[in-house]
């Protein structure tokens, strides 16, 4: 697949675009793609490179591909910077080539869709490294066969994501197997408890998220337990550990000691 013989000259089209930011960047290559259709027929079309086009997406973090039956055809730098590779290289490499084995079938199903669409998939960098990226398929951009594909770096986000997971996790684990009582509220009422807290209070999860966080607590504590909790919700200084007492289900009395 060779690049275009003959530069086809855009420059007054993209001079009418203007300065854009990413989101607009789609908006303003399907603007493009109209004016050249104008201008030219499709099989054309789906030949041009990103020599001017291209200046579009040289600094933006979305990477703009042009792909003619899985086969790259051209690329912005941004689409370089994602994969490791360079724009000339990447040229004739089939896409499926930088995709990981676990996204071959969302790929394969993204770029045989009749209406393309969007999806996460793993890559494989030319280090052979795995990253993460969106890709966004407008089938009706230049032909059957050919068309415009967005893709943007997810990788930082997919990380945040299993960090997050991962914290989830521990937590869940901790919650789940300590003898200390984990309770958070929202508002006035328990949206959490773990098995700590409902042995200690002997009422189940689902009878304490219909419950005030004060409810359960001794009366002569309730007041101070109240206000302290409404201070804490508005992030004012609330001393951070202190005793009183509560009443379980059962009606027994109990002293505890609350840290946070």
């Amino acid at each position: 697949m060779s690049r275009l013989d003959k530069a086809t000259d855009i420059t007054s089209i993209i001079e009418k675009l203007g300065k854009v930011n990413d989101s607009g960047n789609w908006q303003l290559l399907q603007h493009t793609i109209a004016e050249l259709k104008a201008q030219q027929d499709v099989a054309e079309l789906g030949r041009v490179t990103f020599d001017k086009a291209g200046l579009l997406y040289d600094f933006s973090r979305e990477a703009l591909v042009i792909i003619r039956d899985k086969i790259i055809v051209d690329c912005t730098p941004a689409f370089a910077r994602i994969t490791g590779y360079n724009c000339k290289e990447l040229q004739d490499m089939d896409f499926l080539d930088i995709v990981h084995p676990d996204s071959i079938t969302t790929v394969l199903e993204l770029l045989g869709s009749s209406d393309g669409g969007t999806a996460h998939y793993r890559g494989i960098s030319k280090s052979q490294t795995t990253y993460y990226a969106e890709m966004n398929i407008n089938k009706t951009s230049l032909s059957t066969d050919t068309f415009f594909v967005l893709v943007r770096d997810i990788t930082d986000q997919k990380l945040l994501e299993e960090q997050l997971r991962e914290s989830e996790s521990m937590f869940k684990n901790l919650a789940n197997t300590t003898s200390v009582a984990i309770m958070l509220y929202q508002g006035d009422l328990w949206v959490y408890a773990n098995p700590a807290a409902t042995k200690i209070s002997e009422y189940t999860v689902d009878e304490l998220k219909t419950m005030n966080y004060w409810d359960f607590v001794a009366p002569d504590f309730q007041q101070i337990i109240l206000e302290r909790g409404k201070m804490r919700q508005r992030g004012d200084d609330v001393p951070s550990g202190y005793e009183f007492k509560i009443v379980s289900k059962s009606g027994k009395e109990k002293w505890v000691y609350l840290d946070g």
